[in-house]
């Protein structure tokens, strides 16, 4: 060991040269002064001192007294020779021979907190290992979990104290005296043992002090000497944590870091309180983690799931060692909204911009939820606990209470109409996307795109429909239809074109696009030009997007019932229709013709036999046709039918009654897609009655013979 001067012997050197009047002055502690004429100082010379020899010891001879930490069976001894003789020390000396009273030497002015197995741990520093002080807990835990029974001789004289632990264990704690300077404690019926731990005033440190009747911690000055008694064991720090801001915080998840510093590695419990209400903190049991998840600095970062969306919670971390808890502060974080958005342009005309993804769902290749039409507090799981609250529902509920993207997003989120689907034919590119599925929605414009996956949809039961995997998409707009149905856009991978607007109950779940801005009120103009026809003369401007023909097709006038087809065929040579002779149907099994809608398709009797922009009317068109038109039972030419005025132009049109001068049956170009069941087997159809005027198409075998009333397009619409 160094044996060390005082600074201000150094200083003094360092000038000795300069000035050769000074005297060398030392003055020591015990009261000596040394004078020296400059010229007699030779040298000043630093040397080590003899190893201090103290009585050995091994790990194995550790006590277990059913502690956190072991004990030693026996002081700290100096060793002379053979003998052994008691060590009494100050706080910090680590040479074990220092008897000053400056508090410099223990172990310097301002030590650490505490000196538990570092360098000025004299018993860390000579036993080696693990071996080192007793830190005030490990004291107080020495005192308040064992037994103490008092050993004296045959005077009565206190020789100090059995411990006797939980195992059954014990170690004799005799007494010390103390040692106060060069001055030895003439009263040696006490006991003085240091602890590693520094006291709050940094002049004072903790020791255990014992007398007979008394046992206590005490806080004494660090150059006291006292004895000591090693424990085994790591010092374990009080563990502090802190934790980040959250982060990442989604509707349902976050992330939180927790820090960890100190004995970690030693804890009772690592982990993280979560609470909606800040008050119920201390009773909501932790989110845990194991010390050997944390890296290495310390952090472990917790993934929390299913949380509430649009919920704020309150965080706190918490570590347990030995019994002790410590807390950080409380912090906080809210989840997003229940469902997001994130605004797409693409250029369109309207200006309306689109999400990139469904409602409810985190990425556009994500299907989201399913939504039954009109009901914004999602209730509905089928049609048995559909509410009825849309019997109230305006013919177009975008931006209104019955419109759950207003509901759930706001600030000007709402529905698109089957338009703005529209629009987005028009004026976007369509590429279909084998996997995940569905049609990339590319802007001619500007090149920004959407994806709209197939989705499939919930049927009425609560099933799904188109399940695995999905081959059709499903999208409510956001137009009423009548008291049951409503309008949806949907697409196939083989569709003519990406997508179509039908109509279908209300009850059924499909998937939902928000659109945010002015939608479209009209469909998009066709800017491809006119075609003629010879029977262009029949068109009727009914003010609507498509003009409807005079008569039926394979008539002449509008009283005269025309030809019967079957769906999708475009000869009219049968007078009875089965399955056997159905072009699209083989072996009793359905063909189907490449597309959910042959408008205008080489499978369009109407567009075959007329041509030019002739075709079979969508079942969209028939819904238009309902919504804007005045429906009056009446007859031509002696002959029943439906006499239909338009309200926007007074033109009208007469549907007569086909089926025995009864019902009127007209086929759509519509295939019924909605139903795993009745998929590519049904067709919708216009149905009537004089006792039923229509307000919704309905749907059966397509093979069956129906009568047509072609439509073409109207360029001015």
């Amino acid at each position: 060991m160094k044996k060390y001067l005082f600074l201000s012997i150094l200083a003094l050197l360092a000038c000795l040269s300069t000035n050769a009047q000074q005297k060398v002055i030392m003055k020591l502690y015990d009261g000596t002064t040394i004078e020296r004429e400059v010229w007699e100082v030779k040298s000043i010379t630093f040397a080590d001192l003899p190893e201090l020899s103290v009585n050995p010891i091994t790990d194995d001879q550790a006590v277990d007294l059913g502690l956190s930490v072991k004990w030693a069976p026996f002081n700290l001894c100096k060793v002379e020779g053979s003998e052994e003789s008691p060590l009494l020390v100050g706080w910090g000396d680590v040479s074990g021979t220092n008897k000053s009273t400056d508090l410099k030497f223990f172990p310097v002015l301002n030590p650490d907190s505490y000196i538990m197995g570092t360098h000025y741990d004299i018993a860390h520093t000579l036993w080696g290992s693990e071996w080192r002080l007793p830190s005030d807990d490990d004291m107080r835990e020495l005192m308040t979990m064992c037994e103490w029974t008092q050993r004296v001789d045959e005077a009565g004289v206190l020789l100090g104290f059995d411990v006797k632990g939980s195992t059954g264990n014990s170690i004799f704690l005799p007494v010390t005296g103390s040692r106060r300077g060069t001055a030895e404690s003439v009263d040696e019926s006490l006991g003085y043992y240091w602890t590693g731990m520094r006291s709050t005033d940094n002049t004072k440190a903790f020791a255990l002090n014992f007398s007979s009747d008394n046992k206590q911690l005490i806080e004494s000055e660090r150059y006291m000497g006292y004895a000591i008694r090693p424990v085994f064991g790591p010092y374990l720090i009080d563990i502090v944590a802190t934790v980040s801001p959250a982060s990442n915080v989604t509707k349902n998840s976050a992330y939180i870091t927790v820090k960890f510093t100190g004995s970690a590695d030693h804890a009772e419990l690592l982990g993280l309180r979560l609470s909606t209400n800040s008050n119920e903190l201390s009773n909501v049991e932790p989110l845990t983690c194991m010390a050997s998840q944390l890296d290495e600095e310390g952090n472990y970062t917790f993934h929390l799931t299913s949380l509430a969306e649009g919920t704020t919670y309150y965080y706190q971390s918490v570590a347990v060692l030995r019994g002790r808890v410590s807390l950080s502060e409380v912090h906080s974080f809210a989840t997003s909204a229940k469902y997001s958005v994130q605004a797409v342009d693409l250029g369109l005309p309207s200006g309306l911009l689109w999400s990139a993804y469904n409602l409810g769902a985190e990425s556009a290749s994500q299907i989201g939820k399913y939504f039954a039409w009109a009901d914004p507090y999602e209730v509905s799981t089928c049609q048995a606990d559909y509410p009825r609250l849309v019997e109230g529902s305006p013919m177009d509920i975008a931006g209104t209470e019955f419109d759950v993207v207003t509901h759930v997003v706001g600030n000007g989120w709402h529905m698109p109409n089957h338009y703005d689907f529209m629009e987005l034919q028009k004026y976007c590119n369509w590429t279909f996307q084998a996997y995940p599925a569905g049609w990339i929605v590319s802007s001619k414009s500007n090149g920004n795109s959407i994806f709209l996956p197939y989705t499939g949809n919930r049927q009425g039961d609560g099933t799904m429909y188109h399940t695995n995997p999905y081959t059709e998409g499903f999208y409510w707009t956001s137009k009423n239809s009548s008291f049951l149905e409503a309008v949806y856009f949907t697409f196939g991978s083989s569709a003519k074109t990406a997508g179509r607007a039908a109509t279908t109950n209300k009850y059924l779940g499909m998937a939902i696009r928000p659109v945010h801005g002015m939608s479209n009120t009209q469909e998009p103009k066709d800017d491809t030009g006119e075609q003629s026809s010879p029977y262009d003369n029949a068109a009727v401007n009914m003010g609507l997007s498509v003009h409807w023909a005079k008569y039926n097709l394979g008539a002449t006038k509008p009283s005269q019932l025309g030809d019967r087809y079957a769906w999708g065929e475009t000869t009219s040579n049968k007078t009875n229709f089965t399955t056997d002779n159905y072009v699209w149907c083989e072996g009793g099994a359905y063909i189907y013709p490449g597309t959910d809608d042959i408008a205008g398709s080489a499978y369009d009797a109407a567009h075959e036999k007329w041509g030019g922009d002739w075709k079979m009317p969508s079942e969209l068109e028939f819904m238009e046709l309902f919504e804007t038109c005045d429906w009056t039972w009446s007859y031509e030419d002696q002959v029943p039918g439906y006499k239909v005025t338009s309200q926007i132009t007074g033109n009208h049109i007469f549907l007569p009654a086909t089926e025995d001068f009864i019902y009127g049956e007209y086929w759509s170009s519509t295939l019924y897609s909605l139903n795993d069941r009745f998929y590519n087997i049904f067709a919708y159809y216009l149905s009537f009655s004089e006792s039923r005027v229509p307000t919704y198409l309905s749907s059966y075998y397509r093979y069956l013979g129906k009568h047509i009333r072609p439509v073409k397009k109207n360029y001015n619409y």
